[in-house]
């Protein structure tokens, strides 16, 4: 039952961010690796199971992201979670249950629909600074990021010219353009830093797209059900 309470929450938190130097070329396919540093513990007992690592592949309008995450207290616990965005909608991917958890795009709206008209969808705006940072060789732009009522707030650091589905990922980065190669965020007990570490513009396989066939797809639905047995 432990188990299945870490897989919801890890569901549940995936559902759900130089001046002088020319433009960065179109980023039509490739990969984005990010390093992620926890910044603050924000409870006295956090979940033992925090992000230490996220990949994001791109290849025309396909996104894969895949996140790493450590039990702190064995190191040698982890944890892989994949999310894909491709024509049929979204999945999150556990591969030790080979099981695939959908939401539609049709869903995905009308979720967001419901949570705006009940205040629980929170939206952050954002405040361009003007200060220019580089970042691996990349012109980014500091980027204050602030809910509608201002009781929340983070920095980002912004490439305008590159294009990637970084954002599609994390709902507070919806209104940015381009891609945040540096951004904070809560992720339930902590606060962690993400901090792109390379940018690689490559051939990505077509197949990383793919739902393995072997795998059993559900909604999202059906697995909140397999966490909440009826009596």
């Amino acid at each position: 039952m432990h188990y299945m309470v870490r897989l919801l929450l890890t569901c549940t938190l995936l559902i759900g961010y130089a001046s002088g130097s020319q433009a960065q070329p179109a980023f039509e396919e490739g990969v984005l690796l990010y390093k992620v540093d926890t910044l603050k513990r924000l409870s006295e007992n956090p979940t033992p199971l925090p992000i230490v690592q996220m990949k994001v592949y791109k290849k025309g309008n396909l996104a894969r992201q895949e996140m790493i995450l450590v039990d702190t207290r064995n190191s040698s616990d982890t944890l892989r979670v994949v999310r894909i965005r491709n024509a049929n909608g979204i999945f999150i991917c556990m591969e030790k249950e080979k099981m695939a958890i959908l939401t539609t795009y049709e869903e995905e709206k009308l979720d967001k629909a419901k949570r705006a008209a009940s205040g629980h969808l929170e939206t952050y705006n954002a405040e361009k600074t003007g200060q220019k940072v580089s970042l691996l060789g990349i012109p980014t732009e500091r980027v204050l990021l602030k809910n509608v009522d201002n009781t929340k707030s983070f920095e980002a650091l912004v490439s305008a010219d590159l294009d990637s589905p970084v954002t599609l990922f994390f709902e507070p980065l919806s209104q940015l353009k381009g891609t945040p190669l540096q951004f904070s965020e809560r992720e339930v007990d902590w606060v962690i830093r993400y901090t792109a570490i390379a940018v690689k513009p490559q051939p990505v396989a077509p197949q990383l797209f793919d739902i393995n066939p072997d795998f059993m797809v559900i909604t999202m639905k059906q697995m909140l059900e397999m966490g909440h047995p009826k009596n």
